[in-house]
C-alpha cells in the first residue's frame, strides 16, 4: 500500500519513521532541544537494511537528520556510534525531533 502524500512511500515507511521518532523522544540522548543522537536509539545503523530505510526516510522528508558540528562539546563515543554516511555525500549524527 502506498502513502497518499508521496506515492513512493509505503505504509511501512511511515511506520518506520514513527518508530524512529518515538525512539528519539523516549530513549534517545538529546543534544540541545531538538537533536537526538542516532547511536542512542537502540537501532543498528550498521545493518544495511536499517541504513537504507533511514536514508530513504531522510530523502523523502519524513525524517530530518543533521550533522554534529560542535563535536568538542560532545561525548566522542556517542558521536562515533551515531555517524551515518549517505552515499549522496551527507554525514548525519542526529535525528531532529519537533519542539
Amino acid at each position: 500500500m502506498e502513502n497518499e502524500t508521496n506515492p513512493n512511500l509505503t505504509i511501512a515507511d511511515t511506520v518506520a519513521a514513527d518508530y524512529i521518532l518515538t525512539q528519539a523522544r523516549t530513549v534517545g540522548a538529546l543534544f540541545g532541544t531538538r537533536k537526538v543522537f542516532l547511536g542512542s536509539l537502540g537501532i543498528d545503523w550498521g545493518n544495511p537494511t536499517h541504513l537504507r530505510v533511514l536514508l530513504a526516510l531522510v530523502h523523502s522528508g519524513l525524517i530530518e537528520c543533521a550533522r554534529a558540528d560542535l563535536v568538542a562539546a560532545m561525548d566522542p563515543a556517542l558521536v562515533a556510534c551515531s555517524r551515518v554516511e549517505d552515499p549522496r555525500g551527507a554525514v548525519y549524527h542526529f535525528v531532529v525531533v519537533g519542539a
